[in-house]
């Protein structure tokens, strides 16, 4: 027999510690796909909506809710990466749960670095407070794009 914890604050923590779980590395799989032809050269700063299909290849539903800091919930992300060095960009969440076989259109506004020169777009999926996918053996989408005045 479980009791409940009656402490507010104990209660919410037991309620909600699913979320804070990471999933087994082989539901960290994912599918990523871009919808238009990306860019091969930008601008420094621009801004560019990027759009794409993403299947989750995994067991577990991917939450698209975390709690009020913005954890645990399963969005997508983007990293410009030159010469070994990775920036993080943006951010662009699901629009409601994604099942296991389940596929979502998605949208994802980048920015362009400031330095000029040949980088890798990486497009990955983020268990936000837990891990990338990448790290737990997924396959991101790498785009080549020039930067370039």
């Amino acid at each position: 027999e479980i009791s409940l914890p009656q402490e507010p604050v104990a209660r919410n923590n037991f309620e909600t510690a699913w979320m804070k779980a990471a999933f087994a590395s082989a539901d960290y799989n994912e599918e990523i796909i871009a919808s238009d032809a990306p860019p091969s050269v930008m601008s420094p700063g621009q801004k560019l909506d990027l759009h794409f299909r993403v299947k989750n290849l995994g067991s577990e539903t991917w939450p698209a809710t975390g709690d009020k800091d913005y954890r645990y919930l399963i969005d997508m992300g983007n990293r410009w990466i030159r010469n070994g060095v990775i920036a993080e960009d943006s951010r662009a969440l699901l629009s409601s749960d994604l099942p296991p076989g389940g596929e979502t259109e998605m949208k994802l506004t980048v920015t362009a670095p400031s330095t000029p020169g040949e980088y890798t777009l990486e497009i990955d999926m983020v268990h936000e407070g837990v891990s990338w996918f990448k790290e737990r053996g997924a396959r991101p989408l790498h785009l080549r794009i020039n930067v370039q005045q």
